[in-house]
């Protein structure tokens, strides 16, 4: 199975995940930061789950599309 891919914004205030299912397709979810409080502590939440591509490349380009902060890097 592919490894998944890891994109992280520049200001660390988000991530993307590439993630490969074992049907051999793909999709990918970002993920938001999150100050969180004294109980939890910051964390990652995701904000945007994708549908299923048939290649890392293809969930690629629609997250590119899909996600502002990953237009504009």
């Amino acid at each position: 199975m592919p490894e998944n891919v890891h994109l992280i914004a520049e200001t660390a205030t988000r991530r993307l995940s590439l993630i490969a299912q074992t049907n051999g397709m793909w999709r990918f979810v970002e993920h938001s930061h999150y100050e969180g409080d004294e109980y939890t502590g910051a964390y990652f939440a995701p904000t945007h789950e994708s549908g299923l591509y048939e290649s890392a490349d293809a969930a690629e380009r629609d997250a590119r599309a899909t996600l502002p902060w990953l237009r504009q890097s």
